[in-house]
């Protein structure tokens, strides 16, 4: 049996209408011991402290010294490119925020999703994950680690702890969950790197080309959209349709 670190993040876009987003990576002890070796060097050799995506686009924070777009950008590739040569699996999970904010339309339908959009993403997030060892390496078990910035962290608990209890189909391939800082821990910079990339499916099945390389190379394993019938099927599942 083999232990795999899944670490997750969140984005959203900026006036918060489209979508909401989770990005879940997942990989072995020695991809991650790899990954995190080989990022730290990248940064190291540009003088950054850490990464975040945000302010990478921005040319603020860590970023304020490389004045250049292009070549924050530049950085930002060759991150992605370590993330292909160390073979972690990503996936994520992108709701679509103008069919949440017309399906969750009574105070007891908020509560069915624990208030916010965060609630489902991350819960659908962790049932993907466990749902894909299920099924490709049923021997094995999941931790996870999220940023323990994230606003929605104790919620992040609450969701873990409900997923095992209301799913024992996968419940034994729900280990821990733990909070990490994400300017110290390279694994969550990764995942806030592609709740990023993830975010720019927006609300469309279609992945835009310049993130075909990362689904051909199995990278990107899957992006989900869960709009109006993903939604009420949950809704239903708890009998409030």
């Amino acid at each position: 049996m083999a232990i795999l670190s899944c670490y997750m993040d969140e984005s959203v876009d900026g006036a918060g209408k489209i979508a909401y987003s989770i990005g879940a990576v997942i990989g072995t002890k020695e991809k991650w011991d790899w990954l995190e070796k080989q990022w730290r060097t990248v940064l190291d050799r540009e003088n950054i402290l850490y990464f975040s995506n945000k302010n990478c686009t921005g040319g603020d924070g860590p970023f304020s010294h490389i004045t250049e777009m292009s070549n924050r950008f530049a950085i930002r590739e060759r991150l992605f490119g370590l993330c292909k040569e160390s073979l972690v699996t990503a996936l994520g999970i992108n709701i679509d925020l103008n069919d949440f904010q017309a399906v969750v339309n009574t105070p007891e339908k908020k509560e069915a999703f624990g208030g916010t959009p965060y609630y489902h993403a991350a819960s659908f997030a962790m049932t993907r994950c466990a749902q894909l060892i299920k099924e490709h390496r049923p021997g094995d078990i999941l931790t996870f680690g999220f940023d323990e910035h994230e606003e929605y962290g104790a919620e992040l608990l609450r969701v873990f702890r409900e997923l095992k209890e209301r799913n024992p189909d996968i419940a034994p391939y729900l280990m821990t969950i733990e909070a990490f800082d994400d300017k110290t821990t390279v694994p969550i910079q990764v995942a806030d790197l592609f709740a990023a990339v993830i975010r720019r499916f927006g609300v469309s099945e279609t992945p835009p080309p310049e993130l075909a390389p990362l689904i051909n190379s199995g990278i990107l394993a899957e992006v989900r959209v869960c709009g109006k019938p993903c939604l009420e099927d949950h809704l239903r599942s708890v009998g409030l349709l």
